[in-house]
């Protein structure tokens, strides 16, 4: 991945909520929170993903809340997994102000970059390794 690519998007962690869902074979992970380098209040970052969300919704999109976080925990982003295409993926990142937003196809997990004419997305590893479902029992 070429510099100056903030680490933090290498080392992200997923928290999903309950078991292990059956994951769709391509999507996508989109926040509105604050763009990197940017500081936006709580209440601001939350009424843009409320605003993500309602847009989700009057497209008639499916999308599941899931939070990505450093692995120390000093850092998290409520976000959104969308069965899109990356290029839709990306648009809608560019929308909400975002750097990069994060695909999945066939448990690879990738950065993608959100600004028009991008190259491609870099490739940096597998999505189930970096999900974590807290209330999911040893079983599962």
């Amino acid at each position: 991945m070429p510099e100056p690519f903030p680490e933090a998007y290498r080392t992200t962690l997923f928290d999903g909520p309950g078991a292990l869902p059956p994951w769709p074979s391509s999507f996508v992970i989109v926040t509105a929170w604050a763009t990197t380098g940017q500081q936006w209040s709580e209440a601001r970052n939350r009424r843009a993903l409320a605003q993500l969300a309602r847009e989700l919704d009057e497209r008639g999109r499916d999308h599941r809340p899931i939070l990505g976080r450093a692995p120390d925990g000093s850092h998290a982003e409520p976000s959104w997994l969308i069965p899109m295409s990356l290029e839709d993926g990306r648009e809608l990142g560019r929308r909400y102000r975002q750097h990069a937003i994060y695909w999945v196809t066939d448990d690879v997990l990738h950065v993608a970059i959100c600004d028009a004419g991008s190259s491609a997305p870099w490739p940096i590893g597998s999505f189930r390794a970096r999900t974590v479902h807290p209330d999911a029992s040893p079983a599962d």
